[in-house]
């Protein structure tokens, strides 16, 4: 932050003794990481903790995270309460808690999985969020962004992207974080840049990252070049992680538009045909136009209906079912945000019969410095 050396030393020797060298060299850049890199002082900043205890569980909660497999998810969660047990202001456990029961109110196996319903998911990644929001990390940045994208509110979701990597210019995620608040807001060549910023820290490309590039081209009528970039998605590359799942079903998305942009009819049913499996996972009988209208929250509505004429010419249905209401009979936004904001509904979950009852609201986020 000061611009000043934290640690340098300049070691000599002759090449004869060059492993020699090496070892003393080693032992001395051991020593001055472990004494003199990281002061309490900066573990504290940024969602950190100072606390020992908890910073080793939330180490071992992260190796498990990372692994990818279900079953590990169970203990990552235990490991992460652990964490917040030792330190209830450790910002970073309190927003991986977040993300990972976001994840899981998506899909009920992944819920179950965490022995909770999808609903009670909702309320704990809530819940959570809120607590990394009183110690704000690069990851609730992260998490935040994603929230105000979804409620079209790029503006806001590259303010809060940027502060992720202010915090942290060294994780990729964070420049790719910055890119989708870009895409969605229209600064498609700024989300480019900050994909080009990512592979400068990690030059290996993930599906998610060709997925972002893919979407950036397709929002400025380069459909071709999305059709490279999405491909690149598919068979090349192995799923490995949690989000090759999200980065395949999206991107076979705008994939499948693309080709109908192109009129390329036989792609694009093929596309559809790769779909399947994705929607089986989203427990989701079929995709639609309405699901992308919710899935891709562009700020302005011209590069969402890009994406919706290309899924009309490959013959992607507009609504569910065969649905198709009668002109006139259908609510506009306003209509439909008189009618749920600030009300209480009860229903029922049509996959699990669970009933429920909520209030609708409106929320707010506030970015902290």
């Amino acid at each position: 932050m000061t611009n000043g050396n934290i640690w340098a030393e300049r070691f000599d020797g002759e090449w004869k003794a060059v492993f020699e060298l090496q070892d003393r060299m080693v032992g001395e850049v051991a020593t001055a990481l472990k004494l003199r890199l990281v002061t309490s002082e900066q573990t504290a900043v940024a969602g950190g903790t100072t606390n020992p205890a908890a910073y080793e569980a939330y180490l071992l909660g992260r190796e498990l995270e990372l692994r990818e497999k279900p079953e590990d998810w169970i203990e990552a969660v235990k490991y992460y309460e652990q964490a917040l047990a030792h330190d209830d202001a450790f910002g970073n456990a309190a927003a991986a808690l977040a993300w990972m029961y976001r994840e899981a109110h998506w899909t009920e196996a992944r819920s179950k999985l965490l022995g909770v319903s999808q609903d009670e998911a909702r309320s704990r990644a809530n819940a959570y969020f809120a607590q990394a929001a009183k110690n704000p990390s690069p990851a609730y940045y992260r998490l935040l962004a994603g929230r105000l994208n979804m409620m079209q509110k790029s503006d806001e979701a590259i303010a809060a992207a940027s502060r992720a990597i202010a915090l942290d210019a060294s994780d990729p995620s964070n420049y790719e974080s910055l890119s989708m608040a870009m895409i969605f807001n229209g600064r498609v060549e700024d989300g480019l840049d900050n994909l080009d910023a990512a592979a400068r820290v990690d030059p290996a490309w993930s599906r998610w990252r060709y997925f972002l590039a893919g979407l950036a081209y397709f929002s400025t009528d380069r459909y071709e070049e999305a059709v490279v970039a999405l491909e690149k998605i598919g068979p090349e590359l192995k799923e490995t992680s949690y989000w090759d799942f999200w980065s395949g079903y999206s991107g076979l998305m705008v994939l499948i538009s693309s080709y109908g942009q192109l009129d390329r009819d036989a792609d694009a049913t093929a596309a559809r045909e790769r779909l399947k499996p994705y929607l089986a996972q989203a427990q989701e009988p079929e995709y639609t136009g309405l699901m992308a209208a919710v899935e891709f929250p562009f700020k302005d509505y011209v590069n969402l209906e890009r994406l919706l004429v290309g899924l009309r010419k490959a013959v992607v249905p507009e609504l569910p079912d065969g649905f198709t209401p009668k002109r006139g009979v259908r609510l506009d936004a306003g209509s439909v945000r008189t009618l749920l904001f600030g009300h209480e509904i009860q229903g029922r979950n049509v996959r699990t019969g669970e009933s429920y009852r909520k209030r609708v609201g409106t929320p707010t986020y506030q970015l902290t410095r």
